[in-house]
C-alpha cells in the first residue's frame, strides 16, 4: 500500500466519522459545533490563515487594519464550516429553514426563468451558504443539478454526491460531462455552479476586487450555445438566518464576439459587490489570484 493509499484511507475514515457525528446532532448543535470548528481551524490549526488575512488586507484594505482583517477572515472560516455542516446533513434540513430564504418576488423570478423554456445557468461563488441556496431552489419544485469538480478522494467524492442525491440534487462532474450539462439545459433545467476559483491558463483574466483574476468560462460557453440565461445569486449567512441576493439576468448574445468576456465581467462585478457588502461570507483562504495575466508581448515597433 502506497503513502497515497494510506492518506486517502485516513481521509475517508475521517470524513465518514465527522459526517456521521454531524448527522447525528440536532442542526442547531451541529451549526454551533461548526462555528467552533471554524474558529479552531483559523486560530489554532492556522490552515491557510496567512493567505486569508493577506487576501482580506490586500483586496479590502479594512479601516481597522490587521485586527479587522483577522476578524473578517476568522468569521469567513466559521461561515464555511457551517456550510460544510449543512452539506453533510443536507437531506435532513427542515423545510422551515429553506422556506424562509426566498421572498415572494424571488419565487416568481425563478418561475419566470423556468417559463423561459431554455433552462438557466445559476452561477455563484464560495460565498455564504451555497448548499442551502441549491436546496431551497430544488424545494421550489424546480429541476436543478449542480456542477462540481471531482474530489481527489473518490470515496469522499461519492459520499458528498450521495448526500446531495438524497436531498434531490444530482451532481454533474465539471469538465467531464459536458453532454449531460447540455442535455439538462435543453430540457429546461437549472444548472448551478461556483465560478470563483482560479482557472489558471484555462480561464480569462477579468477584474475581481480590483485585480485581474483567472476565471472559468466553461459554463458560460455552454449557456451561449443553448441560449440559456445566466443567473447570478448568493445566499448570505447572517448567523442565525439566510438571505438570498440575486443579480441581474445575463442574456447570451451569439452575434457579439465580446459576449463571453462581458458575461464573466458581469459575474465578477456582482460577486465583488456582495463580498464588499458581506466580507465575512467570502472564502478568503482560497488563492483566488494565484495566476497572473500573461506578460504582454513586446511590440516590434519598439527600438
Amino acid at each position: 500500500m502506497s503513502f497515497r493509499d494510506v492518506r486517502r484511507f485516513w481521509e475517508s475514515a475521517g470524513f465518514f466519522l465527522l459526517t456521521g457525528l454531524v448527522r447525528a446532532l440536532p442542526r442547531r448543535v451541529g451549526r454551533a459545533a461548526g462555528t467552533w470548528l471554524g474558529g479552531f481551524v483559523f486560530d489554532v490549526a492556522r490552515i491557510r490563515r496567512t493567505v486569508a488575512v493577506r487576501n482580506v488586507t490586500e483586496r479590502l484594505a479594512p479601516a481597522g487594519g490587521l485586527p479587522e482583517a483577522e476578524r473578517i477572515a476568522r468569521e469567513s472560516y466559521r461561515v464555511m464550516a457551517r456550510t460544510f455542516v449543512d452539506l453533510v446533513r443536507l437531506d435532513r434540513i427542515d423545510r422551515s429553514v429553506t422556506d424562509r430564504v426566498f421572498s415572494p418576488d424571488d419565487v416568481e423570478w425563478f418561475r419566470s426563468m423556468e417559463r423561459g423554456g431554455r433552462g438557466a445557468v445559476l452561477v455563484s461563488g464560495h460565498f455564504g451558504n451555497w448548499e442551502i441556496m441549491a436546496l431551497a431552489i430544488r424545494r421550489l419544485g424546480l429541476p436543478l443539478r449542480v456542477v462540481a469538480a471531482r474530489q481527489a478522494n473518490a470515496v469522499v467524492d461519492e459520499g458528498v454526491k450521495r448526500v446531495r442525491r438524497q436531498a434531490g440534487i444530482d451532481t454533474i462532474s465539471s469538465g467531464r460531462d459536458v453532454r449531460e450539462i447540455l442535455r439538462a439545459l435543453r430540457a429546461n433545467e437549472f444548472v448551478a455552479t461556483l465560478m470563483d476559483q482560479d482557472a489558471r491558463r484555462r480561464g480569462v483574466f477579468v477584474d475581481f476586487l480590483g485585480v485581474p483574476a483567472s476565471t472559468h468560462t466553461g459554463m458560460l460557453s455552454l449557456a451561449l450555445r443553448t441560449g440559456s440565461p445566466i443567473v447570478t445569486g448568493v445566499m448570505v449567512d447572517e448567523g442565525g438566518s439566510y438571505r438570498f441576493v440575486r443579480g441581474d439576468v445575463w442574456r447570451p448574445r451569439r452575434d457579439d464576439p465580446d459576449n463571453l468576456l462581458d458575461s464573466v465581467a458581469h459575474f465578477n462585478s456582482f460577486l465583488g459587490e456582495q463580498v464588499r457588502r458581506h466580507p465575512e461570507n467570502y472564502f478568503w483562504a482560497h488563492r483566488r489570484w494565484k495566476s497572473s495575466p500573461p506578460a504582454a508581448a513586446p511590440s516590434g515597433d519598439q527600438p
